[in-house]
């Protein structure tokens, strides 16, 4: 955890540690032509646009068992899409592919994404996140350490740790 005034109480008994590496927005069109790189290594993607210079997700979910390009082709995504489209007519929207890349002895299991993409949704939620689930609150019967790397500009955080973490004064 960076040196910000909060260290882990218990380190060594945190669970879960992994990386989710976070790919530059694709397109729509890239991503649903195939073209996207992580499109099937994926385990998380985030609906991002570009707002006032910054980028914002606008909404963050999982892929189990199969390619976002497959996932996006869904109804329940493109009406998302189009609801996206109509209430921010001035963004244009891509998305952020994240692939997990979890510690030694992590498996990756449908629950783990689960309670990840949980734990990415409640510490990354904003006004704007249209996600309707896990936005109140997370618990999980493990620790977590979990820290986005690469594009990770639409993004409310860098790190984050569910557990036991203190101030150091």
């Amino acid at each position: 955890m960076k040196n910000n005034g909060y260290l882990i109480a218990h380190p060594e008994e945190i669970r879960i540690r992994a990386n989710i590496v976070w790919s530059k927005p694709y397109s729509y069109d890239v991503l649903l032509s195939g073209h996207a790189d992580e499109d099937c290594d994926a385990n998380f993607y985030a609906i991002v646009g570009y707002v006032d210079n910054n980028w914002w997700s606008f909404y963050i979910g999982m892929v189990v068992d199969q390619c976002v390009s497959d996932r996006h082709k869904n109804a329940d995504h493109r009406d998302r899409l189009r609801e996206l489209k109509a209430n921010n007519r001035d963004v244009t929207f891509n998305l952020s592919l994240g692939v997990v890349h979890p510690k030694a002895g992590t498996n990756i299991t449908n629950a783990l994404i689960e309670n990840i993409e949980g734990l990415l949704i409640y510490a990354n939620w904003h006004e704007d996140l249209v996600n309707k689930k896990k936005i109140v609150d997370f618990t999980s019967g493990n620790t977590f350490q979990i820290i986005n790397k690469g594009f990770i500009d639409h993004l409310e955080v860098e790190e984050i740790v569910y557990g036991v973490v203190y101030k150091n004064t």
